[in-house]
């Protein structure tokens, strides 16, 4: 897997250096390509409020590359709001760059095909997230509270 980042919020500073260097690709079987868009809580809810009618800014979108001229090597873009995972983070009193790489993990699953809709397919996403971020030495991010804006 390919992962392309483009950084449309200068305050994300060196995050997409910091994210390549975890080489996060490596645990996703896929010889697809990502773009991972580093955004700001505006662009962020714009995308929610369009594509999914909730009119507030959320922490990670994800956004398949679909239909019946989709290319089969582009799987979609991932894109994450700096504002809302800043808070977040201090919040959950943890690295800024450990919750990107856990929303990262997470909003690429969304980009296989995995989802949270009832409680047998959340704990199947979430097992595959704490397995990859254990590999890294990131804390499980489940434990004891709930990360994400979905």
């Amino acid at each position: 897997m390919n992962i392309i980042i483009r950084k449309i919020d200068k305050r994300w500073g060196d995050i997409p250096l910091k994210l390549r260097q975890w080489r996060l690709s490596r645990f996703f079987d896929h010889k697809g390509t990502v773009t991972l868009v580093l955004a700001d809580d505006g662009f962020v809810q714009g995308l929610n409020n369009t594509f999914r009618q909730k009119n507030t800014p959320t922490n990670v979108l994800s956004f398949p590359n679909a239909g019946p001229y989709a290319d089969p090597f582009v799987l979609g873009d991932v894109v994450l709001s700096y504002e809302t995972i800043l808070a977040e983070s201090e919040q959950q009193n943890k690295p800024m760059i450990n919750h990107c790489v856990h929303l990262v993990i997470h909003g690429i699953f969304h980009l296989l095909g995995y989802d949270h809709e009832t409680d047998d397919d959340a704990a199947i996403m979430e097992a595959k997230e704490r397995d990859a971020l254990n590999l890294l030495g990131i804390p499980d991010p489940y434990f004891g509270s709930v990360c994400l804006n979905h």
